[in-house]
């Protein structure tokens, strides 16, 4: 079992936006509106979160942008772990994710094109697709490769209290996505609902697999934009 499996069986991909308004937003929630991703989307370079993580052996875990980095042909956002591993993301066309780096450079998962997980615009009630194949090298050797797909739903807006703060008119959005490994075969699903607020990002996440594990991710506290939550 290589790096890259082992890590989707106790993580998810932690879209890096936020979404109608909280405890630091001022955004006003109308179903019937379209929603301009670019504009609720924090990705200001030294912005930090702080995580709970349950259930894991390592629970708190930290998300920080520490800066830029160019991948196909964009200049995006290099969001870093607490252990140096990152992803990079973007948001000029939609919120979009690029490539995901581990164990110090060793490990790295490369899309054949960006992921649009949101499109830059949504509104309630629809529901969007995205798709791609990724090549997986571990210290700089193929070790996998496979597709990587899924069904984004913007279900509404609802109120979420956490450690952070309380946040109001939070956007809800369920996402449904399936790895599929060429070796060994093998296909994982994730179910993720996930609230984020407006100027801040993402506030809870729960996720559930198909191989029955169910973790959830709160926001703890924050710096935004030089804004402090709690």
């Amino acid at each position: 079992m290589n790096a890259l499996f082992s890590m989707l069986l106790c993580c998810f991909l932690i879209l890096p936006i936020g979404c109608g308004g909280g405890g630091g937003g001022s955004g006003t929630a109308n179903n019937d509106d379209f929603y301009n991703v670019v504009d609720y989307s924090p990705f200001n370079i030294g912005d930090n979160y702080t995580y709970r993580k349950s259930p894991s052996p390592s629970p708190v875990h930290t998300k920080t942008i520490t800066g830029t980095e160019m991948v196909h042909g964009v200049e995006a956002v290099k969001v870093e772990d607490g252990s140096g591993d990152y992803e990079l993301w973007s948001n000029t066309d939609g919120i979009r994710i690029h490539k995901i780096v581990e164990n110090g450079g060793a490990d790295i998962t490369l899309f054949d094109t960006p992921v649009t997980m949101i499109p830059a615009q949504v509104t309630v009630g629809e529901t969007y697709t995205f798709d791609a194949n990724f090549t997986y090298e571990e210290n700089g050797v193929p070790a996998n490769s496979g597709t990587y797909s899924g069904e984004v739903y913007i279900e509404g807006f609802e109120d979420i209290t956490v450690p952070a703060g309380e946040f109001q008119d939070c956007l809800k959005v369920v996402t449904e996505q399936t790895w599929v490994f060429n070796s060994p075969s093998l296909s994982i699903n994730f179910t993720s609902t996930l609230w984020i607020a407006y100027d801040v990002g993402d506030v809870f996440e729960e996720i559930e697999s198909n191989l029955g594990t169910v973790t959830t991710d709160t926001l703890i506290s924050a710096v935004v934009d030089g804004v402090l939550y709690p």
